[in-house]
């Protein structure tokens, strides 16, 4: 009798199992990415260079997709999106990815184009 109530009841753990380990590494990329975000934002509103730019984001999350939104050139803001994708971590690449997006603005430090 045990058996069946097992074998019943087991799916639904190993599921909500999988559900809370995808959900948690969601979430960890997502406070990834939104640090990379910030880090990229901060360091073009000082003027760094893309080179240094890209190798901060790589160092906070690798393979990590960036870009500058385009803002008026009196604008003083700076805005950055960085983007990446999450697989499943049991499925890997049978299921498809996750698209992770975050934006991130810092004000551009005076006398910086």
């Amino acid at each position: 009798m045990v058996t069946a109530e097992l074998a019943v009841a087991l799916p639904a753990v190993v599921l909500t199992a999988l559900s809370a380990v995808t959900f948690l590494s969601l979430v960890s990329t997502q406070l990834r990415t939104l640090d990379a975000a910030a880090v990229a934002a901060r360091l073009v509103a000082r003027g760094e260079p893309s080179s240094a730019v890209a190798a901060a984001i790589a160092t906070v999350e690798p393979g990590a997709r960036w870009q500058i939104r385009p803002t008026d050139s009196s604008d003083p803001l700076v805005v950055t999106e960085v983007t990446t994708r999450v697989h499943v971590a049991v499925f890997g690449h049978l299921l498809p990815a996750f698209v992770v997006r975050e934006h991130a603005v810092a004000v551009r430090e005076p006398g910086r184009p």
